[in-house]
């Protein structure tokens, strides 16, 4: 089964932030990071109960080259995508977010 991904408001600002931030650090380097999203958003895709819960029903997958996690809650076959979350930020910001 494949599961739909739905990316809220809140990680799309998130994405267009580190993309822009990357990109001004070195050329393709924000191509680079969306690369490796989109290859997490493929294994959470496939079988998002291989990565472990946090917090409720949320659950964490973690970028290996870029310092960032997805945090995501599964209903159904639907995914909810609550941030990409950088992890030097205050951890408190994604925590509160729902769906």
């Amino acid at each position: 089964m494949s599961f739909e991904i739905i990316i809220s408001q809140f990680a799309e600002l998130e994405l267009k932030q580190a993309v822009n931030y990357y990109n001004g650090k070195k050329t393709g380097l924000g191509d680079d990071f969306v690369a490796e999203l989109d290859y997490i958003f493929e294994k959470i895709q496939k079988n998002p109960g291989m990565f472990p819960r946090v917090i409720e029903r949320t659950q964490k997958a973690v970028l290996k080259r870029f310092p960032f996690n997805v945090y995501f809650i599964v209903v159904d076959t639907r995914v909810f995508i609550t941030a990409i979350f950088n992890t030097w930020r205050e951890p408190k910001i994604w925590r509160d977010r729902k769906i």
